[in-house]
């Protein structure tokens, strides 16, 4: 057998592989254990791609995308890709979540990054594999979400939310410092229908000049603007972009042909697609007509929330509403787009009812419409709002995830063997009186390994692969129970963002001590190893206040004294005693004044014009 060509064992393997029922991984391993010879070709780089990579497709991934396309692919800014890894990656993240899973106790939070300190004769370098924003009193923070391009940095933005006088600023968090600076470009104003209800993405700059609106990226690695496209006179509302390619929804331009519907001029909604430097259009559509159902007079109506895109898809969240005026909602949707045609492949519809596979099922059977694609999935009538509003969502090359009924968090498998129009896991939140607690921000770490949710409070931290919440961290925020469902308390603590950090050192590779699992070694046979990890909320950021610092008119608000904060937190928290005796303090003080106070106020003022009048005749 070993005398048979290359080509003929990777044959041989990619027949098995695809005729295997249960799955690739299965039937790859079992060929491996095989020989030396089947070992080498499944496990070896030369014939990642060719072994690899149609198992992976079959999970989702587009045929025709570069590995270095792959938004999430189970590897840091510091290790080497794999179609290998992608697929373990992607087939681990499509699992279900068990329904034990159990919620770490949290522990306090650190206020400072750690120095960073050697490790023997190795190299050590820090990066920056996740943040999320943190709220409070200051400044309103928006994150980018961090991917492997970025190279351990952490982009944001910060707001100070001041009705007209509102203005933004991105902030760089480099790899390996401890304080943040300004990316390139002036801090600007904005509208406040802009920041209602997503914000814009951060890491990105707007400017107008004499050929109309022109937006900027800014490279995490540099903080600086890196390419820029054209809008001409349109105004670009919302904006995301990969690569060279950008999605945005705009205003109406002069040229544009309005919808006939009634107040559908006054709605964002020409969704254009551009490429950087060229001002013509790839596509562009006016989702007011195009995306119009005349036939149906309960859900004609599309109005864009807001939208991502991968290399092959673009993913919009949308409402439909009876007209254009959008005074009742009637449904709501993730519509899958070709990001590079503009045409519709598919829609998820977001149900009303919460899904509860944790909760005992009702005994009626489930309906085979709601069969998700690891089993079925019992919902819960009991759901009386949505948070898919509430938080962005987050967009892989296959799965979604974004908040849901009743407040909970769900995983949507939009293509590939799980692709189910329904969710396919629902990950296992904290509760509080048995209900779900209001989550702030959803984000991925740079791998896309770990996913993070952050509360009022707290940022809890789930490994996606092992399908468990791993740590729960606390910034010391006191909430009281009346306050536990809020977003974002009335107190004085400040706003800032979670970052959760990884210390790294070049190590030699040792025969003798077995690597860890999808390592990847150089060419000097080195490799990078953690050797350390963990999470620290920056408040304001962390950016000094200087006055030499651009950021500092927008860091430094002013703060009402401390028992004016403490008097509207008890007031909020529905102190009745304390408002009674305010009241009877303002009684009093009127009676004191309209009362016998007049008759001293009287008194003194016939005094003093005796004196004066004495004064003007003795003078």
């Amino acid at each position: 057998m070993d005398i048979l060509p290359p080509e003929i064992w990777l044959s041989i393997i990619q027949f098995a592989g695809a005729s295997d029922p249960d799955g690739h991984l299965h039937a790859f391993i079992n060929i491996a254990l095989i020989s030396k010879q089947f070992h080498h070709v499944v496990f070896c780089s030369e014939n990642d791609s060719a072994v690899w990579k149609p198992a992976a497709i079959s999970l989702g991934i587009h045929p025709g995308i570069h590995i270095d396309d792959v938004l999430f692919a189970g590897a840091s800014s510091l290790e080497n890709r794999s179609w290998r890894k992608v697929y373990k990656f992607m087939k681990e993240w499509q699992k279900p979540f068990p329904q034990d899973a159990t919620i770490p106790k949290a522990k306090r939070v650190a206020w400072n990054l750690p120095s960073l300190k050697g490790a023997g004769d190795g190299f050590v370098r820090r990066t920056f594999e996740m943040a999320c924003c943190g709220t409070g009193r200051g400044l309103s923070y928006q994150v980018k979400q961090p991917v492997a391009a970025d190279k351990g940095n952490v982009i944001f933005e910060a707001r100070n939310i001041d009705n007209d006088k509102t203005a933004v600023a991105a902030g760089l968090l480099e790899a390996g410092e401890e304080r943040a600076r300004q990316a390139s470009g002036r801090s600007r104003r904005v509208e406040k229908h802009i920041l209602f209800p997503f914000p814009l993405s951060a890491g990105y700059m707007v400017t107008e000049e004499k050929s109309g609106f022109v937006v900027s990226k800014i490279d995490p690695t540099t903080a600086s603007a890196s390419m820029s496209w054209l809008f001409g006179e349109r105004r670009p509302d919302r904006f995301t972009s990969f690569k060279n390619i950008m999605v945005a929804i705009t205003h109406h331009g002069p040229d544009d042909e309005l919808s006939e519907l009634p107040n559908a001029q006054n709605c964002r909604s020409i969704l254009v697609c551009l490429k950087a430097g060229d001002p013509k259009p790839v596509w562009q559509l006016d989702v007011s007509v195009d995306w119009y159902h005349a036939d149906d007079d309960y859900r004609g109506f599309a109005h864009v929330k807001n939208f991502h895109v991968t290399s092959t898809y673009l993913v919009a969240l949308i409402t439909r509403h009876p007209n254009a005026y959008m005074r009742k909602m009637t449904g709501t949707y993730f519509v899958v787009v070709n990001l590079l045609t503009g045409e519709i492949v598919k829609e998820l519809k977001i149900h009303k009812k919460a899904v509860s596979p944790g909760e005992p099922a009702p005994p009626a059977l489930p309906d085979p419409a709601l069969m998700g694609a690891n089993g079925p999935l019992q919902y819960n009538a009991r759901a009386s709002y949505t948070t898919a509003f509430s938080h962005d969502f987050i967009l892989t090359d296959s799965v979604i995830v974004s908040g849901g009924p009743a407040g909970e968090i769900l995983v949507w498998c939009f293509f590939g063997e799980n692709a189910s129009d329904t969710p396919i896991a629902v990950i296992p939140t904290d509760r509080f009186n048995g209900h779900q607690l209001r989550f702030t921000d959803l984000q991925l770490s740079t791998c896309g390994t770990y996913l993070a949710l952050t509360s009022s409070k707290q940022m809890y931290i789930y490994d996606m692969i092992a399908k468990k919440p791993i740590e729960v961290y606390d910034n010391g925020r006191t909430v009281s129970d009346a306050n536990r469902y809020s977003s974002n308390p009335l107190d004085d603590f400040p706003s800032g963002v979670w970052v959760r950090w990884t210390d790294w050192t070049m190590v030699s590779a040792d025969d003798k001590q077995p690597l860890p699992t999808f390592t990847a070694v150089n060419e000097h046979g080195k490799y990078w190893k953690r050797i350390g990890e963990g999470v620290v909320y920056l408040s304001e950021a962390g950016i000094e206040f200087s006055y030499d610092n651009p950021l500092r008119a927008l860091t430094v608000p002013k703060r009402l004294p401390r028992w004016v904060s403490n008097l509207r937190r008890a007031v909020h928290n529905n102190s009745s005693w304390i408002l009674f005796t305010l009241i009877g303090l303002l009684l009093a003080a009127l009676y004191s004044v309209l009362g016998v106070g007049k008759v001293y106020l009287a008194g003194y003022l016939g005094r003093m014009l005796e004196r004066i009048y004495n004064d003007s005749r003795s003078g």
